[in-house]
C-alpha cells in the first residue's frame, strides 16, 4: 500500500465473510475484518488501535509479514473467487 486511497480501495473490496480466514490464518490472531471496517469508515486511528492491541511493533510487522502466504492469496474467499 502506498497511501490512504490505495488501502480504502482495497478494504471496499472486502467480501465481510461470516468466517473470516484471514484472522484464521494471521499468526498472531489480528482482528483483521475490524481493521479493514475501521478503513473502510476511515477511521484511522481506530484502524491504529486495532493494529496495536495485541502487536506494538505491527508497522514493523507490517513490512516484514509474508501476508500474501497468511491472509490475502490463500486464505481470501475473494481471491479464491476470482481464480475459479
Amino acid at each position: 500500500m502506498n497511501n490512504f486511497e490505495d488501502a480504502l480501495k482495497e478494504a471496499k473490496e472486502c467480501l465481510n465473510c461470516k468466517n473470516p480466514l484471514c484472522r484464521k490464518g494471521c499468526p498472531i490472531a489480528t482482528r483483521i475484518p475490524d481493521f479493514i471496517s475501521a478503513i473502510k469508515n476511515e477511521n484511522l486511528e481506530e484502524a491504529y488501535e486495532i493494529l496495536q492491541e495485541n502487536n506494538i511493533m505491527s508497522d514493523i510487522c507490517s513490512n516484514v509479514c509474508p501476508y500474501e502466504e497468511y491472509c490475502t492469496r490463500t486464505l481470501c474467499k475473494r481471491n479464491k473467487r476470482q481464480s475459479s
